[in-house]
């Protein structure tokens, strides 16, 4: 009977260590993966900082490039104020002495008419005068030529200036707009089908990219003077972060052949914008980003700070907050 009593006592203890060591290699087995887990997020945290750093120094020096073409806009606009206050004291300098020269002129003028008028004329001294006539008249009519020189060189330097004080403004303004206009990023949908009335949605897996048309809702506004960005052309790209490549542009048009471009041009008339973005190609990267410049030029875009938006991370659609 006791050796039956102590049987069972030793099983009960036996399952409840069977029981205790089951439960602690399911409690080391769950540790082990927060672990992993925990790893992996720091490891995409760590990721996502670099990167975020890289877009923060890539928008820095774009910045610093246009800050440094104020500056430089600065100088040879000082430069120019300098040369051209220099031409119009000279202008003032010769002016000066054409007036000088002429009321000298004129009064050889008088001394001859006055020789003339006496009975008993002073030839040497009419043709002394007359030669000192020709020669102020001479002087004169150089320093004429002169002065008109001048002045086309004070017209271009002033011409030269003002079109510099255009690009100063330009560049400050440009500044202005990558740095200060919000982007306010609302929604962003991903389709298979070119149908913007269906509301089925491509679903994105780290095994099928599918989508071929990204819908993207934003509104654009400048805090400071919204007149700045009214009227601006704009481009919008899609951007393959693993290959860093564009995803082109694809305009699908009955009347024109397909054409490729390099983003989605837009004018901004103060509304708010829902883009329809095609690209029919595999995707094939995990991460993708929504980029918004303005528009300088022919293939000179300037990136707005605000503008930029990762839409898809690690294969995740995300949505703006």
């Amino acid at each position: 009977m006791r050796s039956s009593a102590v049987a069972v006592i030793i099983a009960i203890l036996l399952l409840g260590i069977g029981t205790f060591a089951v439960f602690q290699m399911n409690t080391n087995k769950e540790l082990k993966t927060s672990l992993e887990e925990r790893e992996n997020d720091v490891t995409e945290l760590t990721d996502d900082l670099s990167l975020q750093k890289e877009k923060v120094a890539g928008l820095t020096h774009q910045n610093e490039i246009l800050k440094d073409s104020i500056i430089v806009l600065n100088r040879r606009i000082a430069a120019l104020e300098k040369e051209l206050t220099a031409k119009k004291e000279e202008i003032y300098g010769v002016r000066k002495e054409i007036k000088r020269l002429t009321q000298k002129l004129e009064d050889r003028k008088k001394e001859i008419s006055t020789l003339y008028r006496k009975r008993s004329l002073d030839q040497k001294a009419i043709d002394d005068l007359e030669k000192e006539k020709k020669s102020l008249a001479a002087r004169i009519t150089t320093l004429e030529t002169k002065k008109e020189d001048l002045k086309d060189d004070a017209k271009k330097i002033e011409d030269i200036k003002t079109d510099e004080e255009r690009n100063r403004i330009r560049m400050s303004e440009l500044t202005d707009i990558s740095e200060n206009t919000q982007v306010n990023f609302d929604k962003i949908v991903l389709k298979q089908f070119d149908n913007p009335k269906s509301r089925k949605r491509t679903r994105i897996t780290l095994n099928s990219r599918v989508w071929k048309y990204t819908y993207i809702d934003f509104s654009l506004f400048h805090p400071g003077d919204h007149r700045l960005i009214l009227d601006k052309n704009f481009i919008l790209e899609v951007y393959d972060l693993d290959n860093e490549k564009t995803l082109v542009f694809e305009e699908m048009n009955p009347k024109f052949q397909e054409k490729k471009l390099q983003g989605k041009v837009f004018t901004f008339d103060g509304n708010a914008l829902n883009l329809k973005y095609a690209n029919t190609e595999k995707k094939r990267s995990l991460n993708y980003e929504i980029r918004i410049h303005l528009m300088n030029g022919p293939n000179d875009y300037i990136t707005l700070e605000n503008g930029v938006f990762q839409f898809i991370k690690n294969g995740k659609l995300v949505q703006p907050k």
